[in-house]
Protein backbone atom coordinates (compact mmCIF):
# COMPACT_ATOMS: atom_id res chain seq x y z
CA UNK A 1 0.00 0.00 0.00
CA UNK A 2 2.93 2.29 0.77
CA UNK A 3 4.41 1.79 -2.54
CA UNK A 4 1.64 2.52 -3.90
CA UNK A 5 1.00 5.95 -2.73
CA UNK A 6 4.54 6.49 -3.42
CA UNK A 7 4.20 5.61 -6.91
CA UNK A 8 0.59 7.76 -7.16
CA UNK A 9 2.33 10.75 -5.66
CA UNK A 10 5.75 10.40 -8.11
CA UNK A 11 3.25 10.66 -10.90
CA UNK A 12 1.56 13.51 -9.89
CA UNK A 13 4.67 15.04 -9.20
CA UNK A 14 6.01 14.49 -12.18
CA UNK A 15 2.76 15.08 -13.95
CA UNK A 16 2.89 18.88 -11.98
CA UNK A 17 6.53 19.46 -13.05
CA UNK A 18 6.05 18.54 -16.92
CA UNK A 19 2.96 21.06 -16.80
CA UNK A 20 4.45 24.09 -15.49
CA UNK A 21 8.03 23.48 -17.50
CA UNK A 22 5.44 23.49 -20.63
CA UNK A 23 4.06 26.50 -19.61
CA UNK A 24 7.22 28.57 -19.50
CA UNK A 25 8.74 26.77 -22.80
CA UNK A 26 10.14 29.27 -25.86
CA UNK A 27 8.56 27.53 -28.80
CA UNK A 28 8.96 31.15 -30.76
CA UNK A 29 11.95 32.68 -32.14
CA UNK A 30 12.33 36.49 -33.27
CA UNK A 31 14.39 37.23 -35.89
CA UNK A 32 15.78 41.08 -37.87
CA UNK A 33 17.70 40.59 -41.00
CA UNK A 34 18.44 36.67 -40.35
CA UNK A 35 19.53 37.57 -36.97
CA UNK A 36 18.51 35.93 -33.88
CA UNK A 37 16.95 39.06 -31.36
CA UNK A 38 15.10 37.31 -28.60
CA UNK A 39 15.20 39.84 -25.58
CA UNK A 40 17.57 42.17 -27.90
CA UNK A 41 16.84 45.66 -28.55
CA UNK A 42 17.21 47.11 -32.05
CA UNK A 43 18.20 50.55 -33.07
CA UNK A 44 16.41 52.31 -35.69
CA UNK A 45 17.83 55.58 -36.65
CA UNK A 46 15.80 57.93 -38.68
CA UNK A 47 16.86 60.92 -41.25
CA UNK A 48 15.08 64.08 -39.59
CA UNK A 49 15.78 65.92 -43.29
CA UNK A 50 12.97 63.09 -44.73
CA UNK A 51 11.00 63.88 -41.77
CA UNK A 52 9.71 66.85 -43.44
CA UNK A 53 6.14 68.57 -43.20
CA UNK A 54 4.04 68.65 -46.44
CA UNK A 55 0.97 70.69 -47.52
CA UNK A 56 -1.83 69.11 -49.34
CA UNK A 57 -4.27 71.83 -51.10
CA UNK A 58 -8.26 70.62 -51.95
CA UNK A 59 -10.86 73.26 -52.54
CA UNK A 60 -9.08 75.64 -51.30
CA UNK A 61 -8.29 73.98 -48.00
CA UNK A 62 -4.74 73.21 -47.00
CA UNK A 63 -4.14 70.22 -45.06
CA UNK A 64 -0.61 69.68 -43.09
CA UNK A 65 1.15 66.30 -42.88
CA UNK A 66 4.04 64.16 -42.26
CA UNK A 67 4.66 61.16 -44.47
CA UNK A 68 7.97 60.21 -43.28
CA UNK A 69 7.68 56.98 -41.01
CA UNK A 70 10.51 54.15 -39.90
CA UNK A 71 9.55 50.49 -40.41
CA UNK A 72 11.11 47.61 -39.08
CA UNK A 73 10.49 43.28 -40.05
CA UNK A 74 10.28 41.01 -37.66
CA UNK A 75 10.47 37.08 -38.76
CA UNK A 76 8.37 35.09 -36.07
CA UNK A 77 9.75 31.08 -36.24
CA UNK A 78 7.60 28.89 -34.34
CA UNK A 79 10.08 26.10 -33.34
CA UNK A 80 8.08 23.46 -32.08
CA UNK A 81 6.69 20.25 -34.29
CA UNK A 82 2.83 21.51 -34.34
CA UNK A 83 1.38 24.05 -35.51
CA UNK A 84 1.20 27.27 -33.24
CA UNK A 85 -2.05 30.27 -33.14
CA UNK A 86 0.55 33.52 -32.34
CA UNK A 87 -0.65 36.71 -31.38
CA UNK A 88 1.43 40.25 -30.84
CA UNK A 89 0.85 43.28 -28.61
CA UNK A 90 3.52 46.29 -27.88
CA UNK A 91 3.51 47.69 -24.80
CA UNK A 92 4.86 51.14 -24.69
CA UNK A 93 8.45 51.78 -22.59
CA UNK A 94 9.28 55.01 -23.71
CA UNK A 95 6.84 57.34 -26.25
CA UNK A 96 7.81 61.31 -27.29
CA UNK A 97 4.84 62.98 -27.77
CA UNK A 98 2.91 63.55 -30.64
CA UNK A 99 4.54 60.50 -32.44
CA UNK A 100 2.54 57.63 -33.71
CA UNK A 101 3.30 53.97 -34.03
CA UNK A 102 0.77 51.08 -35.07
CA UNK A 103 2.31 46.95 -36.27
CA UNK A 104 0.87 45.17 -39.22
CA UNK A 105 0.28 41.18 -38.42
CA UNK A 106 -1.32 40.14 -41.71
CA UNK A 107 -3.38 43.28 -41.37
CA UNK A 108 -2.58 46.74 -39.93
CA UNK A 109 -3.68 47.81 -37.10
CA UNK A 110 -4.51 51.68 -35.86
CA UNK A 111 -2.08 53.10 -33.30
CA UNK A 112 -4.65 52.93 -30.70
CA UNK A 113 -4.47 48.95 -30.62
CA UNK A 114 -2.12 47.54 -28.98
CA UNK A 115 -2.72 43.44 -28.78
CA UNK A 116 -3.79 41.73 -32.32
CA UNK A 117 -7.35 40.97 -32.53
CA UNK A 118 -7.06 37.51 -34.80
CA UNK A 119 -3.83 34.93 -34.45
CA UNK A 120 -1.32 34.03 -37.17
CA UNK A 121 -1.07 30.25 -37.03
CA UNK A 122 2.26 29.33 -38.01
CA UNK A 123 2.91 25.29 -39.20
CA UNK A 124 6.00 23.56 -37.26
CA UNK A 125 8.92 24.26 -37.75
CA UNK A 126 8.50 27.48 -40.04
CA UNK A 127 9.03 30.95 -40.56
CA UNK A 128 6.04 34.06 -40.69
CA UNK A 129 7.62 36.89 -42.26
CA UNK A 130 4.65 39.29 -42.39
CA UNK A 131 5.27 41.14 -39.48
CA UNK A 132 5.91 44.97 -39.53
CA UNK A 133 6.50 47.45 -36.88
CA UNK A 134 5.92 51.27 -38.07
CA UNK A 135 6.94 54.70 -36.44
CA UNK A 136 6.11 57.99 -37.35
CA UNK A 137 7.82 60.69 -35.66
CA UNK A 138 5.78 63.73 -37.25
CA UNK A 139 8.31 66.06 -36.76
CA UNK A 140 9.59 65.10 -33.33
CA UNK A 141 12.98 64.61 -31.79
CA UNK A 142 14.20 62.16 -29.30
CA UNK A 143 14.20 58.51 -28.77
CA UNK A 144 10.92 56.32 -28.43
CA UNK A 145 11.38 52.76 -27.46
CA UNK A 146 8.32 50.10 -27.71
CA UNK A 147 8.53 46.46 -26.89
CA UNK A 148 6.89 43.92 -29.11
CA UNK A 149 5.75 40.07 -27.40
CA UNK A 150 4.74 37.51 -29.59
CA UNK A 151 2.68 34.72 -27.93
CA UNK A 152 1.37 31.36 -28.17
CA UNK A 153 -2.83 31.52 -28.08
CA UNK A 154 -3.14 28.78 -26.07
CA UNK A 155 -0.26 29.26 -23.68
CA UNK A 156 0.62 33.20 -23.73
CA UNK A 157 3.41 32.12 -21.20
CA UNK A 158 5.25 30.87 -24.36
CA UNK A 159 6.14 33.94 -25.71
CA UNK A 160 9.16 35.84 -27.08
CA UNK A 161 9.79 39.66 -26.96
CA UNK A 162 11.99 41.94 -28.62
CA UNK A 163 12.72 45.90 -28.31
CA UNK A 164 13.07 48.46 -30.70
CA UNK A 165 14.06 52.09 -30.20
CA UNK A 166 13.58 54.48 -32.43
CA UNK A 167 15.82 57.51 -32.81
CA UNK A 168 15.04 60.68 -34.37
CA UNK A 169 17.93 63.01 -34.10
CA UNK A 170 19.50 65.91 -35.78
CA UNK A 171 22.97 64.29 -35.40
CA UNK A 172 21.42 60.73 -36.93
CA UNK A 173 21.72 61.97 -40.40
CA UNK A 174 25.15 63.11 -40.35
CA UNK A 175 27.16 61.61 -43.11
CA UNK A 176 28.84 58.65 -42.01
CA UNK A 177 31.39 58.59 -44.87
CA UNK A 178 33.74 60.52 -43.39
CA UNK A 179 36.09 61.27 -45.85
CA UNK A 180 33.47 63.53 -47.60
CA UNK A 181 32.72 65.16 -44.49
CA UNK A 182 36.56 66.71 -44.49
CA UNK A 183 35.78 67.87 -48.05
CA UNK A 184 34.11 70.30 -46.26
CA UNK A 185 34.53 72.70 -43.00
CA UNK A 186 32.14 73.53 -40.39
CA UNK A 187 29.60 76.23 -41.18
CA UNK A 188 30.76 79.62 -39.49
CA UNK A 189 30.59 82.14 -38.03
CA UNK A 190 28.72 80.06 -35.41
CA UNK A 191 26.81 81.90 -33.69
CA UNK A 192 25.63 84.01 -36.89
CA UNK A 193 23.50 86.65 -37.32
CA UNK A 194 23.66 87.43 -41.50
CA UNK A 195 25.47 84.84 -43.06
CA UNK A 196 26.93 81.42 -42.58
CA UNK A 197 29.93 80.15 -44.79
CA UNK A 198 31.49 76.82 -45.56
CA UNK A 199 34.83 76.14 -46.65
CA UNK A 200 34.93 74.00 -49.98
CA UNK A 201 38.24 71.91 -49.35
CA UNK A 202 38.16 70.18 -52.63
CA UNK A 203 36.09 69.89 -54.99
CA UNK A 204 34.06 66.35 -55.74
CA UNK A 205 31.02 67.63 -57.80
CA UNK A 206 29.82 69.67 -60.28
CA UNK A 207 27.31 71.72 -58.17
CA UNK A 208 26.72 71.73 -54.40
CA UNK A 209 23.02 72.32 -52.51
CA UNK A 210 22.99 73.45 -49.56
CA UNK A 211 19.54 73.04 -47.37
CA UNK A 212 18.62 74.74 -43.82
CA UNK A 213 16.13 73.09 -41.60
CA UNK A 214 14.54 73.78 -38.29
CA UNK A 215 14.61 71.14 -35.22
CA UNK A 216 11.33 69.48 -36.43
CA UNK A 217 12.82 68.93 -40.12
CA UNK A 218 10.87 71.52 -42.24
CA UNK A 219 12.94 72.36 -44.38
CA UNK A 220 13.69 76.47 -44.74
CA UNK A 221 15.96 77.61 -47.15
CA UNK A 222 17.84 76.28 -49.61
CA UNK A 223 21.13 77.44 -52.31
CA UNK A 224 22.49 75.75 -55.03
CA UNK A 225 26.69 76.12 -55.74
CA UNK A 226 28.25 75.66 -59.03
CA UNK A 227 31.48 73.98 -58.42
CA UNK A 228 34.58 75.89 -58.55
CA UNK A 229 33.09 77.80 -55.88
CA UNK A 230 35.50 77.36 -52.56
CA UNK A 231 33.52 79.00 -50.23
CA UNK A 232 29.65 78.18 -49.78
CA UNK A 233 27.86 81.09 -48.34
CA UNK A 234 24.18 81.35 -47.71
CA UNK A 235 22.40 84.74 -46.37
CA UNK A 236 20.29 83.78 -43.22
CA UNK A 237 19.42 87.16 -42.16
CA UNK A 238 15.74 86.42 -42.40
CA UNK A 239 15.61 83.52 -40.07
CA UNK A 240 14.47 83.89 -36.48
CA UNK A 241 16.68 83.03 -33.64
CA UNK A 242 17.38 79.53 -32.74
CA UNK A 243 19.32 76.33 -33.58
CA UNK A 244 19.20 75.13 -37.27
CA UNK A 245 20.20 72.18 -39.30
CA UNK A 246 22.32 72.47 -42.11
CA UNK A 247 23.10 69.97 -44.96
CA UNK A 248 25.53 69.90 -48.11
CA UNK A 249 24.47 67.49 -51.11
CA UNK A 250 25.02 66.66 -54.36
CA UNK A 251 22.88 64.29 -56.17
CA UNK A 252 20.88 63.60 -53.84
CA UNK A 253 23.76 62.23 -51.32
CA UNK A 254 24.31 64.14 -48.15
CA UNK A 255 27.93 64.71 -47.58
CA UNK A 256 28.04 67.30 -44.62
CA UNK A 257 25.87 68.07 -41.77
CA UNK A 258 25.60 70.11 -38.28
CA UNK A 259 24.43 72.69 -36.46
CA UNK A 260 24.35 76.24 -36.28
CA UNK A 261 22.81 78.98 -33.97
CA UNK A 262 21.20 81.99 -34.99
CA UNK A 263 21.35 84.65 -33.31
CA UNK A 264 18.29 86.98 -33.01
Amino acid sequence: MKHSIKNILFVFTAIIFLSINTSYSQSLELYHNDILVNNDTILMEGNVIADSLYTYVFQGDTTYYYAYELDIDIDVKNMSNAPMSVHTKKTHLKIIAGTENYFCWETCYAPYTFESVHAIEIPGKETSDIYSAHYKPKGQLGNTMVAYTFFNELNPNDSAVVTVEYSMDEASFIGENHQTENLFSNAYPNPSTNNICIDVKEASSDKYELQVFDLTGRKIQEEVFAKGQAILKMNIEELLGGTYIYSISSEGNILKSGKFFKLP
